[in-house]
């Protein structure tokens, strides 16, 4: 393959990405295979390079650059609301100290100064009211986080070996710490050291990005597994009714599941009906049940092997397509001649 083609068909594959960083990449490998030709031909210095993999590669250092980008920003968002309600409450606090001294000093309108007085008042409730509510909200996430911790220490002792998220959940429990202190000390007028509290959120900050940047880089490691064939196969069900002379039989599924079916003519069947169901045990409870009039089939998600399941998988660093454990397959067989005496919900 030829250089031009080889970086047209790479522009090609990564047109969607930001124009900045599409030329930057299609700059690099032009510059890496220009060096190989002095050594090569044109042709041996390409296919030394696997366009896929390196799709692959840059479109995974573009995706984990626009994430961390983007809670980077969130994050100084935030600091920097919760720096200027800070700011403000501490230019209110002042302004109202000052107004006690000077209260016997100068003589103002009585009616201003308590209107001012009460809008004052009022604009400290609102914002205490505001600080109360961040710090429940933040108490709540705190939890949740916490839970999240403990699933994760029981993941490590069940052989899930992913570190990274233990010490992204640590870092998090600390920055909401840390954050839930400040407004502590803002509710009850305590003096806070700033400056000193900005150099712990900072450092938390870096240590948070490495911290999601390695959980990013092993979760890029985990390979998507499709074909369960090697490790489950599907099970089949097959049950077998009597037709009704005097009636039609009625086939019930489970609106939930997509009413997925397939009719096959089987001559050898003379007033039966044989519905045969494949489906994989680890993902669905099979349920079927038949009055005289009617035969009802539904599954049921079996919670408790799919975690398994999925917990299997990444002992090994592999990942369960569940789309695929989703998947199951009904067919019913009847003879042709009887296919009047069924009807399919």
């Amino acid at each position: 393959m030829k250089k031009k083609r080889f970086l047209d068909l790479l522009g090609r594959k990564i047109d969607h990405i930001d124009e900045n960083d599409k030329q930057k990449i299609l700059n690099k490998y032009d510059h890496k295979i220009t060096i190989n030709m002095k050594s090569m031909s044109e042709k041996e210095a390409v296919d030394k390079f696997n366009i896929e993999k390196i799709v692959k590669r840059e479109l995974f250092v573009f995706k984990f650059k626009s994430f961390f980008k983007n809670v980077f920003s969130k994050i100084l968002g935030f600091l920097k609301f919760l720096y200027l309600k800070t700011l403000n409450f501490t230019k209110l606090f002042t302004e109202r100290k000052n107004a006690s001294k000077n209260r016997n000093t100068v003589k103002k309108d009585k009616k201003l100064i308590v209107d001012n007085a009460n809008l004052k008042k009022k604009n400290h409730t609102y914002f205490k009211v505001f600080i109360v509510i961040l710090y429940i909200f933040l108490i709540f996430i705190l939890f949740l986080f916490g839970i999240f911790f403990f699933i994760n220490i029981v993941a490590i002792l069940d052989g899930v070996r992913i570190f990274s998220l233990i010490s992204t959940t640590c870092l998090i429990i600390l920055f909401i710490m840390l954050v839930l202190f400040i407004l502590n000390g803002v509710l009850h007028n305590i003096k806070i050291d700033f400056q000193k509290f900005h150099v712990h959120f900072v450092v938390l900050i870096i240590l948070l990005g490495c911290s999601v940047g390695y959980s990013m880089y092993e979760f890029y490691k985990l390979s998507e597994i499709d074909d369960f064939s090697d490790v489950y196969v599907m099970s089949g069900e097959t049950n077998l009714f009597d037709l009704l002379e005097d009636d039609t039989l009625d086939i019930q599924f489970n609106s939930r599941y997509g009413n997925e079916y397939k009719i096959k003519y089987d001559d050898s069947l003379t007033g039966q009906v044989k519905i045969v169901t494949n489906y994989y045990r680890n993902y669905y409870d099979y349920v079927i049940k038949k009055n005289r009039g009617d035969v009802y089939i539904s599954f049921h998600v079996n919670n408790r092997n799919v975690i398994s399941t999925l917990i299997e998988g990444l002992r090994d660093d592999k990942i369960y397509n569940l789309d695929e454990l989703k998947r199951y397959d009904i067919t019913i067989y009847i003879n042709e001649i009887d296919k009047d005496k069924i009807n399919v919900y």
